[in-house]
């Protein structure tokens, strides 16, 4: 043990650890240890809006364009998944939307001023299921939208449907506001599989009516995406599942691998992690031995390298119809990529947001109507420096179980293994982690010993 390890050794035992154990106990995240370091504090709307404009007037003296994403998050399902590991709530009346969409405006109002300047590069309103607002509720959201922020006029615009609250009449209403991407959450074509995930109101004959409803409308792109890694599926349900959704032409096909919770391992799994990643990685294999003749049959094309497939099971593959032209392709003069350089703003429940190497921030507040600006709602990091950023990317993505060392690549522009040297060589010497070609990952269960190994990344490269 080295003599910096020894120093974290005895820093696992202090009385401010001891407080954090007790206080989140099994729920001990990765990124607690910001909070740990005093990094991690909640802030009001009055402190954020600070933070915005401070960056906004840094950007126009040093004469730097700024690129800002807007993210809108309606966090109401009418049911939850058995996978779904995001933050949901179960919608029970429209009063309640009405709520939230009065809480939702009230932030537009105060963030109006501060964001006049800005023409917003993206649009990317998520969930939750965004499709179960009725159709006097999205035209409340897009109108005060609008009212208030600027956006490219080609500009990627993207709305999340579920093809169970997504009629033709609201998809008119999302035309008429603008929005140019649609994506359909399908999952599976196979009752059996569906049924057992919750999702048992789905049919095949349903998502073929929404997506044939969403090709009369005048979208430049449809995409519709899939989950492999589904408890009872396989290589072949998949396929079938891809097949069935490609015969209907959307422009574009997402494919998932499922991450699962602790609930969902527990329920399907019996809480035997390491064998459902087997599993997944033998259906990811299977799927990509089987998928180039089927995607040829419905002219779709896949943009990497077969052996980086095969390898990879944390980011989604992504096939695109020929009939989706280059022409059609730069339309989008902005594309939604969480890999770019990119800031987002975001409003809503749970929303994210980033100003890149400078803050990130989280909205946990309860989300209705009436707000206060000195309530404290947001709980921010704000970064002194890029290595900062760095290691809050790198704990995010371990504590989601694995780390693509190319995907930080491209984000950064540097080497992971090389930034966190002294670190990774400290955890491999106590067998902590494992790097397998593009992945890296913390290998102990335990979420307690998962935080105390993830202290090593605070060494600082010497």
């Amino acid at each position: 043990m080295t003599k910096k390890a020894f120093t974290l050794d005895k820093l696992i035992f202090s009385e401010k650890l001891k407080t954090l154990i007790l206080k989140k106990g099994p729920h001990l995240s990765l990124l607690d240890v910001f909070s740990l370091f005093n990094k991690e504090k909640l802030c009001n709307l009055n402190e954020i809006r600070g933070f915005w404009k401070e960056y906004i007037l840094e950007s126009k003296k040093r004469r730097i364009e700024t690129k800002i994403s807007f993210y809108i998050h309606i966090p109401f399902c009418q049911s939850k998944c058995e996978y779904c590991r995001h933050f949901y709530w179960q919608c029970h009346n429209a009063k309640e939307l009405d709520y939230y969409l009065k809480s939702l405006i009230f932030k537009m109002n105060f963030f109006k001023d501060t964001f006049s300047g800005i023409k917003f590069k993206t649009l990317y309103i998520g969930g939750g299921t965004p499709s179960i607002l009725n159709e006097r509720q999205l035209k409340t959201l897009f109108t005060a939208l609008y009212k208030n922020f600027k956006f490219e006029e080609k500009g990627e615009k993207t709305f999340e449907c579920n093809p169970i609250s997504t009629t033709f009449k609201k998809l008119k209403i999302l035309e008429q506001f603008g929005i140019n991407r649609i994506s359909f959450g399908v999952q599976s074509t196979n009752e059996k599989i569906l049924k057992s995930m919750k999702r048992g109101y789905q049919s095949f004959d349903l998502i073929k009516r929404t997506i044939n409803n969403a090709k009369k409308c005048k979208f430049k792109r449809i995409n519709v995406d899939l989950m492999i890694g589904l408890a009872g599926d396989s290589a072949e349900t998949a396929i079938k599942s891809f097949s069935q959704v490609a015969a209907l032409r959307p422009d574009s096909i997402a494919l998932y691998p499922l991450q699962p919770t602790d609930d969902y391992l527990k329920k399907f799994y019996n809480s035997n992690k390491k064998y459902f990643y087997k599993e997944l990685k033998n259906k990811i294999n299977e799927f990509f031995a089987l998928i180039k003749k089927v995607a040829e049959k419905y002219n779709y094309l896949y943009f990497f390298p077969l052996s980086e497939a095969l390898n990879q099971i944390t980011d989604e593959w992504n096939f695109i119809s020929k009939e989706y032209t280059t022409h059609q392709e730069k339309q989008f003069s902005s594309i939604y990529d969480d890999t770019e350089k990119i800031d987002c703003f975001g409003l809503g429940t749970q929303s994210a947001s980033y100003i890149f190497g400078k803050l990130r921030y989280q909205d946990v507040g309860k989300g209705f109507y009436p707000l206060e600006p000195t309530e404290r709602m947001y709980r921010a990091i704000k970064f002194n420096n890029l290595r900062e950023q760095k290691l809050y990317y790198l704990l995010i993505e371990l504590d989601s179980n694995r780390l693509s060392l190319r995907a930080y690549e491209r984000l950064f522009s540097s080497n992971l293994l090389e930034d966190f040297q002294r670190a990774i060589t400290e955890l491999k010497k106590l067998n902590k982690i494992k790097i397998k070609r593009d992945l890296i990952f913390l290998t102990s269960k335990s979420p307690l010993q998962r935080f105390v190994d993830s202290i090593f990344f605070l060494i600082k490269a010497q």
